[in-house]
């Protein structure tokens, strides 16, 4: 018998859950190019944004693409691959901001368990570097993540300030954690975009996820070291679980 444990990585943002997490209840990658696919991706399902799709080199305030380099979308902008683990050349969202601010992003979750902790985050690149040609007057990103019910009530939400621009490009986890109540079982997940758009407040987003948080867990063997050869695993192992 093989007992395997496996916890998840504890993000170190403000605003994100400090526990052990469950599966994805959704998850959004934006798909792969692979070796042989298009540069750029299929448009987001209906609804999902408010901005208008181009599928070329030059994507103007207000638009967004799916490709697996933000280049793809204007040569001024970081080349850098998607977030993804493991992806072979793996889509990611490239948005240049609409000139007014506004929301970009939005999608429903459902099936959700009530009075359950979960978390709704991204990870986000300014896809702008910082010798850009917009100078000092360079605007930021600024994104506000928002979770709603399905009336349109806000729930939770936090901001990410702004994102920076950088000499080569990172990406930065955000996102916000919140507790369902005795009745939610589906929400909307939001971004919306605080800044302005025009000379700068160009933006990748990838890896959105929605997932339930547990406690933070520390597992240890009650049954001596833990440690087996394969021919002479215990017919029991006990373990202590402390949770906090």
């Amino acid at each position: 018998m093989t007992l395997l444990l496996v916890f998840a990585g504890i993000p170190v943002f403000a605003q994100l859950c400090q526990g052990n997490f469950s599966e994805p209840v959704f998850a959004e990658d934006f798909g792969q190019r692979g070796n042989t696919g298009a540069t750029y991706g299929p448009p987001l399902a209906p609804g999902e944004t408010t901005y208008n799709y181009f599928a070329g080199p030059n994507v103007q305030d207000g638009s967004y693409t799916i490709t697996d380099n933000p280049v793809n979308a204007l040569s001024v902008f970081h080349s850098v691959q998607d977030r993804t683990p493991d992806d072979i050349n793996g889509y990611m969202m490239v948005v240049n901001s609409d000139f007014d601010p506004g929301e970009f992003y939005r999608k429903r979750v459902t099936g959700l368990c009530e009075n359950t902790l979960f978390e709704f985050s991204a990870w986000v690149l300014n896809v702008l570097p910082d010798n850009n040609n917009c100078g000092p007057n360079s605007i930021l990103p600024n994104i506000r993540f928002e979770v709603r019910s399905t009336a349109g009530a806000l729930i939770a939400f936090a901001e990410t300030g702004n994102v920076q621009e950088t000499v080569s490009p990172q990406w930065v986890q955000y996102g916000v954690a919140f507790t369902t109540d005795a009745s939610t079982t589906e929400v909307d997940v939001v971004m919306f975009n605080n800044a302005p758009g025009g000379c700068g407040n160009d933006l990748a987003i990838d890896d959105i996820e929605f997932r339930a948080c547990g406690d933070v867990a520390e597992i240890a063997s009650i049954s001596g070291n833990g440690e087996f050869c394969d021919d002479a695993v215990p017919a029991s192992l006990g373990l202590e679980a402390n949770l906090s």
